[in-house]
């Protein structure tokens, strides 16, 4: 069903879209050198999807499209806003669970929906959340990347169904690639029960090893502190990406994993999520 899809044009191929920075160009340069003659069995990159890949957040925005809709008649939006200060991890959870009792089919056909939007947000409860768009210059490394060899995958703190469903529209990217959270299915319709490993920090790592394999990724990239254990996971010869729209958590992920580890920092463009309020993941 996702072939069905037509792919997002984002306009890749098009010499006036956003280059690739000069710096990570030649550092991938130099990756390929040492490829060349080391050799290595498979060229992995993981990047984590919401305000990484896309400008926005595509489970929150399916989320507030539902509740929109009146498919959702609990978790308002102040509680999820709440929870998200006191665990990120549960408010994720939560937004995911709250889907309980649908039917599949539904998240799939709202998140096309959502995906199509030509709006930049959606208005609920006073609040106003992204419509995702991916970020022009991450569409082109993603290109790029698979074109010199590199299997892609994605792993989401976001419901699996629709993080599958943006990854493929925007990137291309299949959705046996991606990994988000997964949640029970029963007769067409999604159960409460959430499958482990949870794509929540260490639980990327833990979804990256039973989904995608041991052999580490050459390139990671996230946006979080929730993405710091997937990129300390990069092979040193490679380098981690932290996308974001001021430097101060990129600092921090230097601090942490760029002693032994190339990090570089891609600007997010900071009017690009319209909910002040709004998370990473």
């Amino acid at each position: 069903m996702y072939q069905q899809q037509p792919a997002y044009s984002n306009k890749r191929d098009d010499p006036s879209s956003p280059e690739l920075p000069a710096e990570i160009l030649h550092t991938i340069f130099e990756i390929e050198k040492q490829f060349t003659l080391s050799g290595i069995p498979k060229k992995i990159a993981v990047f984590d999807l919401d305000n990484t890949l896309l400008l926005g957040d595509i489970g929150e925005a399916v989320y507030a499209a539902l509740k929109l809709q009146g498919h959702l008649p609990g978790l308002a939006w102040e509680k999820y806003r709440r929870l998200l200060n006191a665990s990120k991890a549960e408010a994720y959870c939560s937004v995911v669970t709250a889907m309980s009792g649908l039917p599949e089919r539904t998240v799939h056909k709202v998140t096309l929906e959502v995906l199509s939007r030509k709006d930049a947000y959606l208005e609920l409860e006073k609040s106003f959340i992204a419509v995702p768009r991916p970020h022009p210059v991450m569409a082109r490394l993603v290109t790029y990347l698979r074109l010199i060899g590199y299997h892609v995958h994605v792993i989401s703190a976001s419901n699996e169904i629709s993080a599958r469903l943006a990854a493929w529209r925007f990137f291309e990217i299949p959705p046996f690639n991606v990994f988000g959270i997964r949640q029970r299915i029963d007769r067409g319709r999604l159960s409460g029960e959430l499958f482990e490993p949870i794509p929540i920090g260490e639980g990327k790592v833990a979804a990256y090893r039973r989904f995608i394999g041991s052999i580490d990724p050459i390139i990671a990239g996230g946006d979080s502190p929730l993405d710091v254990p997937m990129l300390q996971m990069t092979d040193p010869r490679g380098f981690a990406l932290w996308v974001g729209e001021e430097k101060v958590g990129y600092e921090i992920v230097q601090q942490k994993i760029g002693k032994n580890l190339k990090v570089h920092f891609l600007q997010r463009p900071v009017d690009s999520q319209l909910d002040e309020e709004s998370s990473n993941d």
